[in-house]
C-alpha cells in the first residue's frame, strides 16, 4: 500500500521523445490464511494517460478462486501523446489515430465460469484508415461486450456485443456509401467454442444490422476444423429484411469516380484448389430489394458452396411486373474470373420486356409479357468472352409485343406506292409495328448470335409476317424474311382499284441495332408487277364488259391459279434467301472463332 514514482523514464529507441512520468497509488488488503486479496483502489498515471481500478479475489488458497468486483477504467488513453514519448510509435500509427480512448472493463467469477463486460468509447478519436473509413473527434463509435464461459480452462464462452458505428465514413473504402451522421449500428449473440489445434467454432444464433434506413436480422455460424490440405471451412447464414436498397446502400460508379476511381486490383490467385474444404450455405428473403435501379419483391434464394462450386439450389423475386425463378444455376470460382464456367437455369413469368430489356439497351426496343425460359452456359464475363462461349437457348412467349421505333407495314406500303403505275397512298406510319397477341420464338445461342430456330410468323389486319435469321449478342438485328400485305390492304394503297384474290409478299432485310431498326433490302419489284397485272385486268375486263371480258382479265392474270402460285413461288425464294443468310451467319460466326483460336494459338507458341 502506498504510492510508487519513476520519474523521467525513457527506453531504448525513443531517442528525442519526452521523459515519461510513471506513479502508481494502491491500496491492497488481504488475508494469507484465507488468500483473500481486496484491491481498493488502484490509480496507475502514465503521462497524460491514466487507469483506475478495483477488486477483490476470495479463495486465492483454494480450487475453487472467485473475482469479485474487478472494474478498471482507462481515460486519456490517446496513442498520438502517447507518441511523445515513444517516437517509433508515431511511425507505426501513420497518422491512423489519435485522440483519448475511453476504457472501462468490468469481471467476475470463479475458476469454472468467469464474465467481463468491456465498454470502448471512441468517440473523442480521431480516425483515419486508408481506403477503408475516417471518423472525426466526436462522431459517435462506441462498442460494448459481455463475455461469459470457462476461459480459464478452455471452454467454451457466450458472448453478446454491441457497436454504435455512426459516426464513421466508410466512403473512403468506394463500396459502402455511409457518411458520418448516418445510422449503422450491430448487435450479435452467440457463443465461441475452441476445437482441436487451430479449429474453433462460432454460433450466432441472434444477429441484426441496421444500416442507413434499412435492417436485416438473421443467424450465421461459421468453423475451421482441420490443418493443411485437410482444412475446412464449414459457414451458414440465415438473414431477413423487409426492406433493402442496395443502390442507396453501395457507391454508385459515379461517386467512386469522383473520388479517384478504384485502386489498382490486385491479381487473383491462380491456384484452383485454393476453395478446397469451403462448405456452406446462405439463406435468405428480403421483402422488397432494390438493386440496380430494380426494384425487386419477395425475394427468397438458397445458396451452397461446396469447394469452388456455388449452387443457386433456390432463387425467386418478383421484378417488372412478373417474376422470375432461377434454380439449378452454377459457377465455379476455382479458374481466373475471365475462365470461371458457368451455367443458368432461368424461368420467367410475365415479365415486362421493355423494361428489363433497359438494363442492356439505351432505349426501349420491344414491349410486351414474356413467358419462357433461358437455358445458357458460357465461360468468362466480359460481352467479347461471351461472344465466343456463351451457349444455349431461349425460347416462350411475348403476349402483346410491339416493335418499337418501325412500322413494317407502313414500311413496305410507301415505297411500293410510289413505285406502282397507277395512283397509290402508302398507309400510316404508326411508328410502331404490333406482334400479335401471343408470339411464340426459340432462339439458339452460338458464337456470339442469337438464332432463330424456326421463323417468326404472325398476322395483323394489314399484313402477314415472317422473318428469320439471328439477332447478334450486341443487340444488332440480321433478319431476313417478307410482309405479305392482304387484299383489304392492297385495295386501301391502290385506292380500290385493286384486290387482288391473294395476300401479296414483299421481300427485305431488319438491319441495325434492336432499339433503332432498320429495313434494307427491300423489293417491290416481284409485288409491282402483280399489282399492275391485276390493274390491268381490271381496266380491260371493265371496258369490254361482259364474259369477253372476264376472258382477256384471265389472259392478262394469267389465272388466279397462277397468282396464287407466283404468291407461293416467292415465299419459298424469301424462305430460302433466309436460309442462306442463316448459313452465312453461321459461317462467319465459325471463321471468327477459328481466327480468335488461331490468335491464341500463336500468342502461346510466340508465332
Amino acid at each position: 500500500m502506498g504510492i510508487i514514482k519513476a520519474l523521467g523514464l525513457s527506453f531504448t529507441g525513443s531517442e528525442g521523445g519526452k521523459a515519461l512520468d510513471v506513479v502508481m497509488d494502491t491500496d491492497v488488503a488481504g488475508d494469507i490464511t484465507t488468500g483473500d486479496l481486496a484491491l481498493n483502489k488502484l490509480k496507475v498515471d502514465l503521462g497524460p494517460a491514466s487507469i483506475t481500478g478495483k477488486g477483490s479475489v476470495k479463495g486465492l488458497l483454494t480450487d475453487k478462486p472467485a473475482v469479485e468486483g474487478f472494474e478498471l477504467t482507462g481515460r486519456n488513453l490517446d496513442p498520438a501523446a502517447l507518441a511523445d514519448y515513444y517516437p517509433p510509435l508515431r511511425k507505426q500509427l501513420n497518422g491512423m489515430i489519435a485522440g483519448p480512448i475511453g476504457l472501462d472493463v468490468r469481471g467476475s467469477g470463479t475458476q469454472d465460469a468467469q464474465a467481463i463486460d468491456v465498454n470502448v468509447d471512441l468517440t473523442p478519436v480521431r480516425l483515419r484508415v486508408p481506403a477503408q473509413l475516417t471518423k472525426d473527434a466526436g462522431g459517435a463509435m462506441k462498442l460494448s461486450a459481455r463475455v461469459s464461459g470457462a476461459a480459464a480452462t478452455g471452454g467454451a464462452l457466450r458472448f453478446d456485443a454491441k457497436a454504435d458505428l455512426g459516426g464513421i465514413d466508410l466512403r473512403p473504402g468506394l463500396l459502402v456509401d455511409k457518411a458520418p451522421g448516418q445510422r449503422m449500428d450491430l448487435s450479435a449473440a452467440g457463443t465461441y467454442a475452441p476445437g482441436k489445434g487451430s479449429g474453433m467454432k462460432v454460433d450466432i444464433p441472434k444477429l441484426t444490422a441496421n444500416v442507413l434506413e434499412d435492417t436485416m436480422t438473421g443467424s450465421a455460424a461459421f468453423a475451421l476444423a482441420g490443418t493443411g490440405k485437410k482444412q475446412t471451412t464449414t459457414f451458414s447464414a440465415d438473414l431477413k429484411s423487409q426492406k433493402l436498397d442496395a443502390d442507396a446502400l453501395m457507391m454508385s460508379e459515379e461517386e467512386v469516380q469522383a473520388r479517384g476511381g478504384p485502386p489498382p486490383e490486385e491479381p487473383p490467385s491462380d491456384d484452383p484448389t485454393r476453395f478446397n474444404g469451403y462448405r456452406g450455405d446462405i439463406r435468405f428473403a428480403v421483402g422488397t430489394l432494390r438493386y440496380m435501379e430494380m426494384t425487386m419483391t419477395q425475394v427468397t434464394g438458397v445458396v451452397k458452396m461446396t469447394d469452388d462450386l456455388i449452387t443457386v439450389e433456390k432463387f425467386s423475386t418478383g421484378v417488372y411486373g412478373g417474376r422470375i425463378v432461377a434454380d439449378g444455376t452454377t459457377m465455379r470460382l476455382g479458374p481466373l474470373p475471365e475462365q470461371r464456367p458457368f451455367e443458368a437455369k432461368v424461368k420467367v413469368e410475365g415479365v415486362a420486356v421493355e423494361q428489363a430489356l433497359t438494363q442492356f439497351t439505351p432505349q426501349k426496343a420491344v414491349t410486351g409479357k414474356f413467358n419462357g425460359n433461358v437455358d445458357v452456359k458460357g465461360v468468362g464475363y466480359t460481352p467479347d468472352q461471351l461472344k465466343q462461349t456463351l451457349l444455349g437457348g431461349i425460347n416462350g412467349d411475348l403476349l402483346d409485343g410491339e416493335l418499337l421505333g418501325k412500322d413494317l407495314v407502313a414500311a413496305v406500303s410507301e415505297p411500293l406506292a410510289k413505285a406502282l403505275p397507277i395512283a397509290a397512298k402508302g398507309l400510316k406510319n404508326e411508328q410502331v409495328t404490333k406482334l400479335g397477341g401471343d408470339l411464340p420464338f426459340s432462339v439458339q445461342i452460338k458464337d456470339g448470335v442469337a438464332q432463330l430456330s424456326k421463323p417468326l410468323t404472325w398476322a395483323r389486319p394489314e399484313a402477314e409476317l415472317s422473318f428469320d435469321g439471328g439477332i447478334r449478342l450486341d443487340g444488332s438485328l440480321d433478319l431476313t424474311g417478307s410482309v405479305a400485305l392482304t387484299p383489304s390492304t392492297v385495295k386501301t394503297l391502290t385506292l380500290g382499284k385493286v384486290t387482288p384474290p391473294a395476300a401479296i409478299p414483299v421481300g427485305l432485310k431488319l438491319t441495325g441495332p434492336a432499339w433503332k431498326p432498320e429495313v434494307t433490302s427491300l423489293d417491290v419489284k416481284p409485288a409491282v408487277t402483280q399489282i399492275a397485272k391485276l390493274a390491268a385486268s381490271s381496266l380491260a375486263g371493265n371496258l369490254i364488259g361482259g364474259e369477253r371480258g372476264q376472258q382477256v382479265q384471265g389472259i392478262i392474270e394469267g389465272g388466279e391459279d397462277k397468282l396464287r402460285a407466283e404468291a407461293e413461288a416467292r415465299r419459298k425464294e424469301l424462305e430460302a434467301k433466309a436460309a442462306e443468310e442463316k448459313a452465312r451467319l453461321e459461317a462467319e460466326a465459325k471463321k471468327r472463332a477459328e481466327d480468335e483460336a488461331k490468335k491464341r494459338l500463336r500468342g502461346l507458341f510466340g508465332k
